[in-house]
């Protein structure tokens, strides 16, 4: 699977790819909603995971932007946050765009790339 990661924290970055490298995906890694943005634009990605809280393009805009020029569909994207408060909850339940609570355990990481993998491979048999 191809991974897009955003977030703004190298050591976050560092940690999530080098788990999901051991599971052998491939990860791409942008440091900010933009340019997360730009690199969508030239890769066609299985998964994007973007942080909430980031300079320049924060996560959300990412994902309205993602999902409004039709860059990626809503399964694809998981957000990620320190700060789980209902605003966020809410918001992202109105893009139909997964979350998940920071530190990231990685069991529920693998259990929405599995949710995915799944999801993808049975749309690619209907």
């Amino acid at each position: 699977m191809l991974v897009l990661l955003i977030d703004d924290n190298r050591k976050v970055r560092q940690e999530i790819r080098d788990y999901l490298s051991s599971q052998s995906h491939q990860v791409v890694e942008a440091d900010n909603g933009l340019s997360g943005l730009s690199k969508l634009k030239q890769h066609k990605f299985d998964m994007v995971i973007s942080d909430h809280i980031m300079p320049i393009m924060d996560g959300i805009k990412f994902c309205e932007n993602a999902l409004q020029k039709h860059l990626v569909s809503a399964k694809q994207l998981l957000v990620l946050s320190t700060k789980i408060e209902p605003f966020l909850e809410k918001k992202l339940s109105k893009l139909n765009v997964s979350l998940l609570s920071k530190p990231v355990r990685k069991e529920l990481l693998q259990d929405k790339i599995d949710l995915l993998d799944s999801s993808l491979k049975s749309d690619s048999v209907a």
